[in-house]
């Protein structure tokens, strides 16, 4: 059976980049970088104070003592983009605004709160050294410095350094587009009403699971497309396919069982797909598929939400992300130790993928993961799954366990 690394790995190699456009720099935010973006020139390009104060030549105070304070003549006042100032002479000084370029000659900055100044003279009882709140031309970004890689998903610093230069547009990877569908006869859209007076009719539940993936697909930077629920037949699976067969990819929920009406394979297979692999070394999530349909990529997972998503985060969004243009299409696993004792049913040949929480230890900062059922929290509490080796049955309160977080850390933990 296929490790959980080779399907994400055999499921990438079949994921083609899909090429880039032009966008403008917002609406590349949390896209791949389909460029390498370099400073074009320093920034500031001037001297600038960093302070609103007095602009001065740290020389003219260099004999500055309480019992002969030095006085400066405060000539003028600059303010930022107004115009330039002209030389500063000895024993002179400006008013200067935070952001104003110093004047040529001047070399520090005495911000006002520090001051002692009073009918026009700026007095020093103590010697000032040269650049002081001043703010030196590649201060904040040299020319030549690399602002954004090839590949990098492009986060709200980036915008604000290429903006920086001028930049109004990038070139990001083009967004995946993904069909998502389900199979069942007993799941309705919610907004189907279908329903018995008071409710659901029996034996029947709304088909969350589409938006769930359709979300999923929004959040690894893909565009997803809900194209409802096919019924448990061969032909209405097959069907349903091939009306997506325009997408990037196809994700396919449901059907994946031993079961008489588990018929999504043979539904794949009818439509003309090529299978790529099919059945996985993971617990939940074992009965999960891979193909080809023409040039779309189709996965077949799981009915059961927390089983589609941990099959989604560890073959599907990989491929995603790289027909996306990432360069880092996988979640780093990390060690993090338990808050609480884990037990799970052990199984030969399968690791068991168990939905957590990673939250801050208040004491030391660190991180800690505390398995679902250890909590009275809802799965939409969860941020990552814990991952416990094939064969192991309990890891103790303290131990440790590899853990991919798809959420950032609950900074709200109790302990």
């Amino acid at each position: 059976m296929l490790s959980v690394d080779d399907a994400g790995r055999q499921a990438i190699e079949k994921a083609p980049f899909l090429g880039s456009e032009k966008v403008e720099v917002l609406a590349a935010l949390g896209r791949a970088s389909a460029e390498d973006v370099v400073a074009a020139f320093n920034h500031p390009r001037w001297e600038k104070s960093a302070m609103d104060g007095f602009g001065f030549r740290a020389a003219d105070t260099a004999e500055a003592a309480p019992a002969s304070p030095i006085r400066l003549k405060i000539t003028e006042t600059l303010t930022a983009g107004g115009e330039a100032g002209g030389a500063l002479g000895p024993q002179e000084a400006v008013r200067i605004m935070t952001g104003a370029i110093m004047p040529a000659g001047s070399d520090a900055v005495v911000p006002l709160e520090e001051a002692r100044a009073e009918e026009g003279l700026l007095q020093f009882q103590v010697p000032v050294s040269a650049g002081q709140y001043v703010r030196k031309p590649g201060d904040e970004i040299r020319s030549g410095a690399r602002l954004l890689d090839r590949g990098e998903e492009v986060r709200p610093g980036h915008i604000e350094s290429v903006t920086t230069m001028g930049r109004t547009h990038l070139e990001v990877g083009r967004k995946p587009a993904v069909a998502v569908f389900s199979t069942g006869d007993e799941v309705i859209e919610p907004e189907d009403h279908r329903t018995v007076e008071g409710g659901l009719g029996h034996g029947q539940f709304y088909c969350s699971i589409n938006y769930y993936m359709a979300a999923l697909v929004e959040r690894a930077g893909g565009s997803p497309l809900r194209m409802g629920i096919a019924t448990d037949s061969l032909e209405a699976i097959a069907e349903r396919l091939r009306r997506c067969a325009y997408a990037d990819a196809v994700i396919i929920t449901g059907g994946t069982g031993k079961g008489d009406k588990d018929l999504v394979e043979a539904g794949m297979r009818e439509a003309g797909a090529a299978m790529v692999f099919k059945n996985v070394a993971m617990w939940p999530g074992t009965y999960s598929a891979f193909g080809l349909l023409g040039r779309s990529l189709v996965f077949n997972v799981p009915g059961n939400p927390s089983a589609a998503h941990i099959c989604f985060e560890f073959f599907v969004r990989p491929a995603l992300r790289r027909m996306a243009g990432f360069r880092r299409p996988f979640r780093e696993l990390r060690q993090v130790r338990l808050g609480a004792e884990v037990r799970v049913k052990p199984r030969e040949g399968l690791p068991n993928y168990v939905r957590g929480r990673v939250k801050h230890n208040p004491s030391d900062g660190s991180l800690v993961a505390m398995p679902w059922k250890s909590e009275l929290l809802a799965p939409s509490k969860m941020n990552a799954f814990l991952v416990i080796p094939a064969g192991v049955g309990r890891v103790e309160k303290g131990g440790c366990a590899a853990v991919a977080l798809f959420s950032p850390p609950d900074d709200e933990a109790d302990g």
